[in-house]
């Protein structure tokens, strides 16, 4: 006999830390010619070495208008702490499970070495395997990241794939250009908060980087609202993530401390599964209490249900569930009674 024991987590709201803070109207889906078919879209962009943290005073002091705007959750990444599943808390594992809805056990991705490839089927693939006519794009501030998914280039499942060697303007010239031409996914990774805090840690300079990234997004967000008034029938998500948290200096040691393992979420939604506004209960140490809130893995599975290519339940095979869903299972364990 097994007994089974679970966290059903329930929907949430977005950050609350600022009551004066202004406050996004749910989104409305927009309004669709009579005969005209929607068309549902994601843009999905990564935002390594964003902390909470300081997204939250970004809020609260009105520096980060545009991220302020999307509803906001801690997450967590790295794995579950002590199991197969446990990953270093670094980039290239963190993006593995971001694209994959896996983790390390699965995709296979246990460091930054370069010249890995991902050992379970991509975002891109699942899109492209579901929706064959789908067009995918991929900018990456990380050529690392870039690598990983050379392999899906490879195969057909992206369209468009672009290095940007570093260079975060690259990132948002492309990202504007896939949105522009009507791509089915736009995945586009900003990297640059992340080497500010490596190279000065959280001071002035992160401060002015973190807000000209939440500039760069407004732009993007504002191509989305443009491109939905000029057609009405296109349904677009708009996701943002962080691969990893940052140690206290702002450096990436990829230790399962609670700063590493801390990341944030934000979607164009009123709310997201499991998603909470009360951050004193997760405030301090990491405890297993966090694990009810959304993770890294949860984000490939809310990708793949909005473009409708979730394999079906009795294939299911990744480690998160959509934050658009309205009930998850979390934190499942067994064990052998003593009359086995």
């Amino acid at each position: 006999m097994l007994l089974a024991t679970s966290v059903l987590a329930g929907c949430g709201g977005g950050d609350d830390d600022d009551d004066e803070a202004p406050v996004a109207p749910p989104t409305q889906p927009p309004v669709t010619t009579p005969g005209e078919a929607s068309a549902s879209k994601v843009l999905f962009v990564g935002v390594d070495g964003l902390t909470y943290d300081a997204l939250r005073r970004g809020v609260a002091d009105n520096t980060l208008p545009n991220l302020s705007q999307l509803t906001v959750t801690r997450a967590w990444t790295g794995g579950v702490t002590g199991t197969v599943a446990q990953q270093p808390t670094l980039t290239a594992p963190g993006w593995a499970t971001l694209l994959t809805g896996q983790w390390a056990d699965v995709h296979g991705v246990r460091s930054n070495a370069q010249s890995q490839g991902m050992k379970a089927p991509s975002l891109f693939q699942r899109i492209k395997i579901a929706q064959p006519e789908a067009r995918t794009a991929g900018a990456f501030n990380s050529s690392l990241l870039a690598s990983l998914i050379n392999i899906d280039r490879d195969a057909g499942y992206v369209q468009t794939l672009t290095d940007c060697a570093g260079q975060d303007d690259c990132v948002a010239s492309q990202a504007r250009d896939r949105i522009a031409e009507g791509y089915d996914l736009v995945v586009a990774q900003f990297g640059a908060p992340e080497r500010a805090a490596a190279e000065n840690g959280f001071g002035t300079t992160y401060d002015d980087v973190i807000r000209q990234t939440d500039a760069a997004l407004g732009v993007l967000a504002k191509q989305l609202a443009d491109r939905r008034a000029a057609h009405p029938n296109e349904n677009w998500l708009m996701v943002v993530a962080t691969s990893h948290g940052l140690d206290k200096t702002g450096g990436s040691d990829g230790l399962q401390l609670s700063p590493n393992k801390t990341t944030l979420l934000a979607m164009n939604r009123p709310q997201m599964l499991g998603g909470s506004a009360d951050d004193a209960s997760f405030d301090g140490v990491w405890d297993t209490n966090w694990y009810a809130l959304p993770s890294a893995a949860d984000v490939a599975p809310t990708v793949l249900s909005h473009l409708d290519a979730l394999p079906d339940a009795a294939a299911y095979d990744m480690a998160g569930t959509a934050l658009s869903e309205p009930l998850a299972l979390r934190r499942v364990a067994t064990r052998t009674s003593m009359d086995n």
